[in-house]
């Protein structure tokens, strides 16, 4: 299994109470073909730079999975028939890389008490230095 890094276009006709379903379209996509997500995330609205087929925006997201290298070829032609999905393109991700959004949900207790506790040692050890002669304080 590898993971991977899709970059979605949704249709400008998708309003914002129906990006769940245009990303459980997606999922289902991904499952269809024995895949597995990890993360999801949207980056908003955009304007194109330029018109695409008749379009001038359209809503962006991120869709992080893992999946067999064999089935990218299957996944992309099965989402030309999705409505709801304008654009996409997968990106190949290196072998142990951990999506950014996972890698912020991933921070357990402790390590958010040892950052904590640091920071407190930091501010609390005094700092001892020398003034030179001839500076005034």
């Amino acid at each position: 299994m590898r993971t991977y890094e899709a970059l979605i276009i949704f249709a400008e006709t998708v309003k914002e109470d129906t990006v769940k379903e245009a990303k459980d379209a997606f999922q289902a996509e991904v499952e269809r073909q024995d895949g597995a997500v990890l993360d999801q995330m949207m980056l908003g609205r955009r304007v194109f730079a330029r018109t695409l087929k008749k379009r001038d925006s359209g809503l962006y997201g991120k869709v992080y999975f893992t999946m067999e290298p064999d089935k990218i070829a299957p996944l992309k032609k099965r989402c030309k028939f999705v409505d709801l999905l304008f654009r996409i393109q997968i990106t190949v991700l290196p072998n142990g890389y951990r999506p950014p959004v996972a890698e912020s949900n991933a921070a357990t207790a402790d390590e958010v008490k040892t950052e904590a506790e640091l920071d407190v040692i930091a501010v609390a050890e005094p700092v001892n230095e020398e003034i030179p002669d001839g500076v005034n304080e």
